[in-house]
């Protein structure tokens, strides 16, 4: 992976869920690493549900592989320039522990 196309900075957040002092819990997003990333954005598309319209968009999350982009899994979400994106599936896709491809999805609910 050529480090040129690392041009976006990404923010990995994990829910963690927090005592709320009445013996419930309460859920709070913590960072958990931050890294450079490579973001490449598919075609948007809208679905309605419930009588109501909302866009989404996809794409594909490229990063280089270490112990933390290890641990991520399709409950953490990513933060780039402001924009969540909720992680779809991970994958590493030539199997040698070089870099991790992270289907994305932006403009649904976390």
């Amino acid at each position: 992976m050529r480090a040129g196309k690392l041009r976006d900075t990404v923010i990995f957040r994990r829910n963690t869920p927090v005592p709320d002092g009445r013996g419930g819990a309460e859920d709070k997003w913590g960072d958990l690493f931050e890294t450079c990333c490579e973001l490449q954005m598919s075609k948007g598309r809208e679905r309605v549900a419930a009588g109501m319209i909302s866009a989404l968009a996809s794409g594909v999350l490229h990063v280089r592989y270490c112990s933390q982009a290890a641990s991520l899994s399709e409950k953490d979400i990513a933060v780039i320039d402001s924009e969540i994106y909720n992680i779809r599936s991970i994958i590493d896709p030539d199997r040698r522990k070089r870099r991790l491809e992270l289907v994305v999805e932006r403009g649904v609910a976390v």
